[in-house]
C-alpha cells in the first residue's frame, strides 16, 4: 500500500458556510426525508459540507461528525473525484484524529448499488466495503407492544433528557452525547428527543434523536457503562423516546450496520421493518491502524490468511501493536477457526491493557475459542484485573 498522507495536494474541493448550505439543495431533492442530511443542512447537527464548485455545485461531500460522510451528486464527477484523496489526507484526516474519530466512513444515500468510479480513486486507503441495513417504523406493529414503564427494574429509573438531567449527570456523558451531535445543547432541547436510563445520578443508557429534521430524526441508542448490558435498559429508553415520536407526529429512523445484531435484533422488537440492505465503506487514517484493519477484513471476509498476514507484517514492522489492534487481529484468526494465532493475539490484547470485558463476553467473532482451557485461562485473568 503507497501511504496516502504522503502524496499530493487537496485541488479544488471547497468548504461552503451554513449560510451557503442552500446551494446543493437541488443535488439531492429525493432526499425529502433523511434526517442526517437535512439535520446538517438546517444547522441543527454537527457536520460540514464540501463540493467541486461553491458557486454551481454538482457533488457533495457531507461530514455528519462522529458518525459517517455521505456522498451526493454527480459521483463520477472527475474534478471532484480525482482531488478527493488528497483532500481527505490533508483536511479531512487531521481534522477527524484531532476530534477522536480514527476512521473514515461512506456511503452514497442516493443509490443502492453503484458508487462510481469514487471507491476507485481512494485504492490508495485500501477501502473496505460493509455492510448497513435501515428500517422503516410501523406504528401499528409498535402500538402493539405491552406498556412498558412497569418493567422498569428497582433502582432505575426512565427520564427525559433535559437541562436539569444534564446537570445530575456528573460524568457528563450525556453532555458529551448532545455536543458530538448536535450544534448545541439547547437546539437539542427545542428541536430533538432523548431519554435516558438513570440509576440515581448515573446514566447507564440512552437514546436520542443523533440527527433531525422537520419531522423525521436519526435514532441513536448506546449503554454507557457496560456492567448494565442485556438488562434491557436501553431498550426502555427507546420506548420513551418511540411513545413521544408518537405524540409529536415524528417518524423516528433506524440505521446499522449488519454486524451489529444486537440492534438489528431491537429495530425489529420495536417495530422496525422493511429492512434495506445498503453497502458502505471504510478505512482509517494511520496507515499502521489499516494495515491491522485490512487484516481484519480479509479474514473476516474472505478467510484469506496469507493476504492477511502479510498486512500483519507489515502493521508490526511499521510500529508496535496497541492493545486495540491485538484484539483485532485475535477476532479475525478466530472467525476462521486458527485458534492458536487468535489465543496468541488475545494474550497480547490483555498484556497491553485491553479491558473491554464486554466485548470479550459479546463478541460474535470469538466464539470459536468459547469452551478452550486457554479461554478460560484468559478470561479468568482479564474478569480477574477488571474487578480489582
Amino acid at each position: 500500500m503507497e501511504n496516502p498522507q504522503k502524496k499530493g495536494t487537496s485541488g479544488m474541493i471547497y468548504e461552503l458556510s451554513v449560510q451557503e448550505y442552500n446551494r446543493i439543495k437541488d443535488i439531492f431533492r429525493e432526499q425529502t426525508n433523511h434526517p442526517i442530511i437535512l439535520g446538517i443542512m438546517n444547522g441543527n447537527n454537527q457536520g460540514k459540507v464540501y463540493v467541486d464548485d461553491p458557486k454551481q455545485p454538482k457533488t457533495a461531500l457531507i461530514w455528519a461528525k462522529f458518525e459517517i460522510f455521505l456522498l451526493v451528486g454527480d459521483k463520477e464527477n472527475e474534478s471532484f473525484n480525482k482531488n478527493l484523496e488528497s483532500f481527505i489526507r490533508e483536511r479531512i484526516a487531521p481534522e477527524s484524529l484531532q476530534i477522536g474519530d480514527i476512521a473514515f466512513q461512506l456511503e452514497f444515500p442516493q443509490s443502492i448499488t453503484d458508487e462510481g468510479t469514487v471507491i476507485d480513486r481512494l485504492k490508495n486507503y485500501l477501502p473496505k466495503a460493509y455492510g448497513r441495513c435501515a428500517f422503516t417504523f410501523n406504528e401499528e406493529k409498535y402500538r402493539e407492544l405491552s406498556q412498558w414503564h412497569d418493567q422498569i427494574p428497582f433502582g432505575y429509573s426512565v427520564e427525559k433528557i433535559t437541562p436539569e438531567l444534564i446537570d445530575r449527570d456528573k460524568e457528563g456523558v450525556i453532555r458529551e452525547e448532545l455536543e458530538n451531535f448536535w450544534v448545541s445543547p439547547e437546539v437539542f432541547f427545542e428541536k430533538g428527543i432523548g431519554y435516558c436510563t438513570m440509576q440515581g445520578d448515573k446514566a447507564v443508557s440512552s437514546c436520542l434523536s443523533v440527527y433531525a429534521s422537520e419531522g423525521d430524526i436519526e435514532i441513536g441508542i448506546n449503554t454507557y457503562d457496560l456492567k448494565h448490558r442485556n438488562k434491557g435498559l436501553a431498550t426502555l429508553a427507546a420506548r420513551a423516546v418511540l411513545d413521544e415520536c408518537l405524540q409529536r407526529g415524528v417518524t423516528p429512523h433506524w440505521k446499522t450496520e449488519h454486524f451489529r445484531y444486537a440492534s438489528i435484533k431491537l429495530a425489529n422488537k420495536l417495530g422496525f421493518e422493511n429492512r434495506r440492505d445498503y453497502k458502505a465503506y471504510y478505512f482509517f487514517y494511520r496507515e499502521l491502524d489499516n494495515l491491522v484493519g485490512s487484516a481484519y477484513y480479509h479474514l473476516k471476509e474472505f478467510g484469506d490468511v496469507l493476504t492477511a498476514t502479510d498486512y500483519v507484517k507489515r502493521a508490526e514492522e511499521l510500529g508496535e501493536l496497541e492493545d486495540w489492534h491485538c484484539f483485532l487481529i485475535a477476532c479475525g484468526f478466530a472467525v476462521i477457526g486458527e485458534t492458536t494465532i487468535a489465543l496468541s493475539y488475545l494474550e497480547q490484547a490483555v498484556n497491553k491493557g485491553w479491558r473491554d470485558t464486554s466485548d470479550v463476553r459479546f463478541e460474535n467473532d470469538l466464539k470459536n475459542l468459547q469452551g478452550l482451557k486457554e479461554w478460560e485461562i484468559l478470561t479468568k485473568k482479564l474478569f480477574s484485573t477488571e474487578a480489582e
